[in-house]
């Protein structure tokens, strides 16, 4: 189990540091790094998004319907937790 969190939600933009800066941080820590990512992004052709995708994290192109996001987060938890039994 991680430390209670269950997904995370990052931003390309976010007021302190980027979606990305954040995520690199999150890999860096044993906990952090099982917690499964969500990135929403408005940037469709941004390299860092590329490389992002092709290391398995979900990305949302902004904007986007309350639907999509539901689907999104309840594949990326069925993932989790099929993974975890």
């Amino acid at each position: 189990q991680t430390v209670g969190i269950d997904i995370a939600l990052l931003d390309s933009h976010m007021p302190i540091m980027s979606g990305r800066e954040m995520y690199d941080l999150m890999n860096k820590d044993s906990q952090l790094s099982k917690i499964p990512v969500i990135f929403i992004t408005s940037e469709g052709s941004s390299e860092s998004i590329k490389m992002l995708f092709k290391s398995g994290v979900r990305y949302i192109h902004k904007p986007f319907t309350p639907e999509l996001l539901h689907e999104t987060v309840v594949a990326v938890l069925e993932e989790k937790y099929e993974s975890s039994v």
